[in-house]
């Protein structure tokens, strides 16, 4: 282990003061930090609001209990994350349907997990490495979906678990005292698993560690590893007895196909997705491939065990999402990247070594990998994107609840005149407005055919409102729609 103590202190440095180490991580963590919040305040924007499945968690935080949200062993196979609906809950009962301070808490873990590559990172790679790769990390815009949606606090989260569960085996290996930090580690991936289930692959993240970067014995990795193997092994069994009663529907988009076709289409997908294939120019990938390759040939037989455990931690992360059928494109997300994309930050300071051109060649990857949505402008599409659809999502769901209010409990609203699925009414449905008067039995009646719903709301008896909406703008029609139905009853009259 002397190579990796004499990396940690820094390219060619000598051993550091005992007031020089402190202060140099310090001042390492305020950088990474600032670089992770000046990168992402456009989230901050008021503009932003809830959509789609921020919705569904925000409702089981209205309306289900503390109990309600929670439970030790799955019950489901897929979406069963308790963490992250506490962690909703929590901020919900906080925050109530603030969104700035939402995406403030999103932006703060996003900068925890940055942090956490680093400590994880500066033992393999010292701390120019290190942070090369924590800056790369806060910053690497195609991965980081998930710090601008309440809805992927699972993805968020479940990346701080996976990474505190990684730092802690880290610890045990270098205090040689295990018990302590691997019990701390075992319960991290038990709470990363119960997250979001892609975590369940952390097990192999840590054995790669262990074998390929730490040059552990096979029998000696697996022997610290028990804890986590308990807790593996309880999970799989649940989530195994779960699949066989309860399989998925063929015509499922999350279902599962364990062939090597699938594998492959799936990591195009999301290599092309985190190094912008699809939208630079061939010869901007060209200098990409000869930056990685010129480094790897230049690199370390420690630096290339780093890059090795990078790389399969990399697609281990993926997880379950590199066996999606290939024919459902929608169950494909970039929002899958932003724990496997740690890793293969990891990977770029890992490649930055002591040498001259290695250093020249890892600098231009990373000067790539920030640059490219900014020359493509596909951070400005996206940004435009987020503050124009959150704009109307918020301008809809304040006019209707603004003509709404007063509204009787258990009452049922009309909502015409909204594009399908592109707003606020759209998920539950109804919940957004279920949340806001905090009545579980609203029912809300959205996008069906307005003669439909005219028909409806003329058979459906108690309180009834009906909106029609003109653009972002709603108009309460309940008396014109009223008349209407009286309308249609004398004409159905003998």
């Amino acid at each position: 282990m002397a190579d990796l103590n004499v990396r940690a202190r820094g390219f060619g440095a000598t051993a550091p003061t005992r007031w020089q180490d402190p202060l140099a991580t310090l001042g390492a963590i305020a950088v990474i930090v600032t670089a992770a919040v000046v990168y992402n305040k456009w989230l901050l924007d008021p503009r932003i609001f809830f959509f789609a499945d921020d919705w569904h968690w925000l409702w089981r935080a209205e309306f289900l209990s503390w109990s309600g949200n929670f439970s030790f062993l799955p019950t489901a196979a897929y979406n069963d994350r308790p963490i992250g609906a506490v962690a909703v809950k929590l901020m919900y009962e906080a925050f109530g349907l603030d969104h700035s301070r939402f995406q403030h808490v999103l932006i703060f873990v996003h900068a925890l997990n940055c942090v956490l590559l680093y400590a994880i990172t500066v033992r393999y790679s010292g701390r120019v490495g290190a942070l090369l790769a924590s800056l790369l990390a806060a910053t690497w815009f195609s991965a980081l979906a998930a710090v601008g949606w309440l809805a992927a606090i699972f993805d968020l989260l479940g990346a701080t678990l996976c990474l505190a569960t990684v730092a802690f085996r880290q610890l045990a290996i270098k205090s040689g005292s295990h018990f302590r930090y691997d019990v701390a580690g075992a319960v991290c991936y038990l709470l990363a698993i119960r997250t979001k289930e892609f975590a369940i692959g952390t097990l192999g993240v840590l054995f790669l560690m262990g074998v390929v970067a730490e040059k552990q014995s096979v029998r000696a990795t697996l022997k610290q590893m028990a804890p986590y193997l308990i807790v593996f092994a309880v999970l799989a069994a649940r989530y195994a007895q779960l699949l066989t009663t309860a399989a998925p529907a063929e015509d499922d988009p999350y279902r599962l196909v364990f062939t090597v076709s699938t594998v492959i289409a799936s990591l195009r997908f999301y290599l092309s997705n985190l190094f912008y294939a699809d939208i630079v120019r061939p010869w901007v990938l060209g200098i990409l491939v000869i930056g990685v390759v010129g480094a790897l040939l230049t690199a370390t037989a420690h630096q290339r065990r780093v890059v090795a455990f990078g790389l399969g931690s990399f697609v281990i992360m993926l997880g379950p999402t590199l066996f999606l059928v290939t024919s459902a494109t929608t169950a494909y997300h970039a929002l899958y990247l932003y724990t496997p994309h740690f890793f293969m930050a990891l990977v770029v300071g890992a490649l930055l070594g002591d040498r001259y051109v290695s250093r020249i060649l890892t600098l231009a990857v990373a000067l790539m990998v920030l640059q490219a949505p900014q020359l493509t402008h596909l951070r400005d599409n996206t940004i435009g994107y987020y503050y124009e659809s959150g704009a109307a999502n918020q301008a809809m769901f304040n006019s209707a609840v603004r003509l709404l209010t007063p509204l009787p409990p258990g009452a049922t609203v009309f909502v015409s005149g909204v594009e399908p699925f592109f707003n606020p009414f759209s998920y539950g449905p109804g919940n957004a407005l279920k949340v806001a008067f905090k009545d579980f039995d609203l029912a809300v009646e959205v996008e069906k055919p307005e003669g439909q719903m005219v028909a409806k709301f003329c058979d459906t008896g108690g309180a009834k409102r009906f909106l029609r909406f003109d653009g972002k703008l709603a108009t309460d029609v309940t008396p014109e729609v009223v008349g209407h139905c009286g309308d249609l009853r004398r004409a159905l009259a003998p």
